[in-house]
This record gives structure tokens, C-alpha cells and sequence, in this order.
């Protein structure tokens, strides 16, 4: 496959997904918000009543409520029910020229916008040299002389030296990702990110030493940008080699507010804050990181030749009585058990916070599926009211979904 054909398949393919994007986007304001907005509501009741159904059908099991109670609550679930999906079953609402144009403005915007992003803040090089393969007549490194040669043509292009450097970076060639650097620090002096590159080479090359030079990068870095994530990550890991936990943490807590939503890199943040943590408390510094919660998660006996490799442990932190979103969760494999787990306010899912309640309500369930939601045999626990800054829970796994 040539070079040209690779990424023109790619272009192709990303208009197609652009426009696919915009169509998704588009369609609910055609149809109206107010239908679109009565249907998510109707989804959203629907999962509740369900839930709530479930909660009925333990209780019984449970002797908490008698035959009678449970069906006369289950009674008024179905109206409640029944009268939701009802509700909105008038005419559908009409799309108001207002948001006809708006719609079509966004399908025409969106495609605009993904590609003029890419084309600013991604690597095109990248793009390329993966296309090429390293054993193609073109191939990585003839990419990299290409843009060499250009940038030898064009000197004050600092996109394309930073670009280039971590190119550089990404094949491990630190000297000339340093200098690459070095080349864009002159052209942009004010960029956070050239100078946290820049730092993370220096490193690189005195054998993955921050001291010195790295860490005097770093600081400028977040002097000209207190968020740059690459200067927080290489602050944290200098501050965890010098012992300096307490520090390490307020990094990495940085960090986890600025990185991406990827729940792996988020859960290796995670797992690094809380050896941090732990080596503190070894130490006897431990660290206040406001209210938590923690404690192990065991299964009961009976339960153990239910739990498939696949399995996924789901953990919710809920207001007292378990309605509502939860304020925080975790997730980690199922073949861990039994595990000590901690949750704080820097696992929130939304803006109400763990450190919002004295009392709160933890729920951990073995999900056979991989998903949160909850399905047919999946295993729970719970225990409730449990005190927020209580360190000694021991929640079992004891019950299996019908």
C-alpha cells in the first residue's frame, strides 16, 4: 500500500466521521428540543424505575417489606411509569427557524473546526510516518528528513520545530529532540509546553535524572502556565524521587484535573497519588487529602465461582439512601479482590463532592458485562450510612442479581 493512497484513506475517512458527528448533532435540533428533551427524560425515568424495581424485589427478598408492600410499591411504580410514558405523547414539537438555522450552521461548522483543529494541534508528521510503516521506501525516517528539510527551508516555522521534536521524542532520538526544542524556544519564548518538552528531553539525557537543568525547565514552564500538564507530571516524579510525597500528590492532583478523559490514564494518576500516600504514611508524614473514605471489599465465600475473568468491579459513592447520581466511583478488575480501595473527593463524577456529606452510602458490585449499569447475576454489596472520613470499611459481596 503507497504512502499517498494510506493517507489519502485516512482523510476519507476522517471527513466521513466528521460529517457522521455533525448529522449526530444536527438531527435533535431538526427535531426539537423540546422531543428530544421529553425522550431523554422518558430514558433516563425508565432506568430509574428499574432500579427502583430491583431495590423492591431485595427488600422482599430481604423480609424488609411483606408481600402485600412490595405490591402495592410496585403497584405505583407502573403508574408513575405509565403516566411518563404518556406524557409526551402529543404533537411533536416544531422546529423554530431559529434552530433550523442553527443546526445547519453547526453540520457546516463542526467538519470545519475538527479538521482545523487537527491541522493546529495535531502531528501530521505522525500521521504520515504511521501511514509509511519503517520498512517502506519512504519511511519513518526519510518522514523525518522531509521534515527536516523543510524546516531547513522555512527556519522560523515554530510549529513545525515543536512538531519535529516530538517526533523526536516519540522515537527516543533525545539529542535531536532537544535541540528541535531549543530551535521553537527561541521562536516562542512564551509557549509553556516547548519548555516542558524541552525539560523532559534534558532529563532524558542525563540518564532520566530531573535534577539541575530539567527541574529549572519545569519551573519556567509553569511560571508561564500554572496547568501545563507535562510540567505537573514531571514535577510530581521529581518530587516522589526526592521523597517529598506531600508534594508529588499536589502534582499529581494537578494533574488529574487537567488530563484527558481517559480512564487509564487516570486510574494509573490514581494508583501513583496513592503509593505516594501510602509511602507517607510509612514515613510518618501521611498526607491530608480532606475527607475520604477506605477500607477493603471482600466477596463472600459462596459467591467466588461467579466471578468470570472479564468481570469488573464497579465502587459508588451515593448520598444516604442510594438515589441520585453518584458522587464518586472507581473501577478496577474483579480478580483483585480482595482489595483496599480509598475514595476522595479527586474521584468525583460531577460538582456535588464526597466532602459535601457526613454521611453517605457505598455500594460495590462485580459487573459481569463490563458496565456500570446494573444487569441479570451481576454480584453487590452495600453498606449504609457509612461516616465520611471512616478509613476501616469492610464491605462484602454478598448478594447476586436475579
Amino acid at each position: 500500500m503507497s504512502m499517498d493512497w494510506s493517507v489519502g484513506l485516512f482523510w476519507a475517512l476522517a471527513l466521513l466521521f466528521a460529517l457522521v458527528g455533525a448529522i449526530l448533532v444536527v438531527r435533535p435540533l431538526l427535531r426539537g428540543r423540546d422531543q428530544v428533551d421529553a425522550a431523554e427524560r422518558k430514558r433516563i425515568n425508565i432506568a430509574v424505575y428499574r432500579d427502583q424495581l430491583h431495590e423492591l424485589e431485595t427488600d422482599l427478598r430481604n423480609g424488609l417489606l411483606s408481600q402485600e408492600q412490595y405490591a402495592d410499591a410496585k403497584a405505583e411504580l407502573e403508574v408513575r411509569l405509565a403516566e411518563d410514558a404518556l406524557e409526551a405523547g402529543a404533537a411533536p414539537a416544531q422546529t423554530s427557524v431559529r434552530s433550523r438555522w442553527l443546526a445547519y450552521g453547526l453540520g457546516l461548522a463542526l467538519p470545519l473546526l475538527a479538521f482545523g483543529l487537527y491541522l493546529a494541534l495535531g502531528n501530521p508528521l505522525a500521521m504520515r510516518v504511521a501511514a509509511e510503516g519503517p520498512e517502506g521506501p519512504a519511511g519513518i525516517e526519510a518522514m523525518v528528513r522531509a521534515a527536516e528539510r523543510k524546516l531547513a527551508a522555512n527556519p522560523k516555522d515554530a510549529e513545525g520545530w515543536f512538531t519535529l521534536a516530538r517526533t523526536y521524542g516519540a522515537l527516543d532520538r533525545w539529542p535531536e529532540a532537544k535541540r528541535a526544542y531549543l530551535k521553537a524556544s527561541e521562536l516562542v519564548p512564551n509557549e509553556a509546553a516547548v519548555w516542558s518538552g524541552l525539560a523532559e528531553a534534558s532529563a532524558m539525557l542525563q540518564g532520566r535524572n530531573l535534577d539541575g537543568e530539567p527541574m529549572r525547565l519545569v519551573a519556567k514552564a509553569l511560571q508561564l502556565n500554572p496547568d501545563d500538564p507535562k510540567a505537573h507530571e514531571l514535577s510530581g516524579i521529581h518530587a516522589f524521587q526526592s521523597q517529598d510525597y506531600a508534594k508529588a500528590v499536589t502534582h499529581w492532583r494537578a494533574l488529574l484535573a487537567l488530563a484527558p478523559p481517559d480512564p487509564e490514564y487516570a486510574a494509573e494518576l490514581r494508583r501513583a497519588i496513592q503509593e505516594a500516600r501510602h509511602l507517607a504514611e510509612q514515613a510518618g508524614k501521611p498526607i491530608d487529602m480532606g475527607p475520604s473514605i477506605a477500607g477493603t471489599i471482600e466477596l463472600a465465600p459462596a459467591l467466588k465461582g461467579k466471578v468470570g475473568p472479564e468481570a469488573v468491579l464497579f465502587v459508588f459513592v451515593r448520598p444516604v439512601g442510594g438515589e441520585g447520581m453518584p458522587l464518586a466511583a472507581l473501577r478496577a478488575p474483579a480478580d483483585r479482590l480482595p482489595l483496599r480501595f480509598e475514595i476522595d473527593d479527586s474521584h468525583a463524577l460531577g460538582a456535588a463532592k464526597l466532602s459535601d456529606h457526613k454521611q453517605v452510602q457505598v455500594m460495590a458490585r462485580i459487573s459481569h458485562s463490563g458496565q456500570p449499569g446494573l444487569s441479570k447475576g451481576d454480584l453487590e454489596g452495600r453498606l449504609e450510612p457509612v461516616k465520611v472520613g471512616n478509613r476501616n470499611l469492610k464491605l462484602i459481596i454478598d448478594r447476586e442479581q436475579p
